[in-house]
């Protein structure tokens, strides 16, 4: 039976939609600069976290028990060179044999800007942003996961990928 206009029922205002649940960003971690790594790494612990950390030939032999302590720990490593690297091959090569002479293991993973990739084919290369990517943008990248290279104290930014929910991931 059809409705009258008096037994319809009143109009309810208009509620907002809610908002579409974002997901969370999804995040690697890699550190650089020997000098923090130590104290990088114990702030992941504390947060039962795991990162990737990359190593020169120099830091490698200046402080092969860094290496065993990092590897040990449960972190992946992997080798770099220094921005003013002449022969990236073979300083990559020489890298991976300090880590060998500490480890008896090697990596395939290598740390590079694009300009210094060229010709290199024993690694699997992550490449370095050209600008540092900070914490606050990785957490708002949810359509790619971000490599966020942490050469500092690593405090600030595992505070801010917590506080976003961030899914903190390791490199494999």
């Amino acid at each position: 039976m059809p409705q009258t206009p008096a037994q319809q029922e009143p109009d309810k205002p208009e509620q907002p939609e809610p908002e579409p649940e974002q997901t969370p960003a999804t995040v690697y971690l890699a550190f650089t600069n020997a000098e923090t790594m130590a104290d990088n790494a114990a702030l992941l612990e504390k947060s039962n976290l795991r990162g990737t950390f990359f190593l020169t030939a120099a830091e490698l032999t200046a402080d092969p028990a860094l290496a065993r302590r990092l590897y040990a720990a449960g972190h992946i490593l992997g080798v770099t060179v220094t921005e003013d690297c002449e022969n990236v091959s073979a300083s990559l090569l020489e890298a991976n044999d300090a880590l060998c002479r500490a480890l008896n293991t090697k990596t395939l993973f290598a740390l590079l800007p694009a300009w210094q990739q060229d010709g290199i084919t024993d690694f699997s290369v992550l490449t370095r942003p050209q600008e540092p990517v900070s914490a606050e943008f990785a957490v708002q990248q949810t359509n790619a996961p971000q490599l966020l290279i942490v050469s500092q104290d690593a405090a600030q930014t595992l505070s801010t990928l917590a506080a976003a929910g961030a899914n903190i991931e390791l490199l494999r």
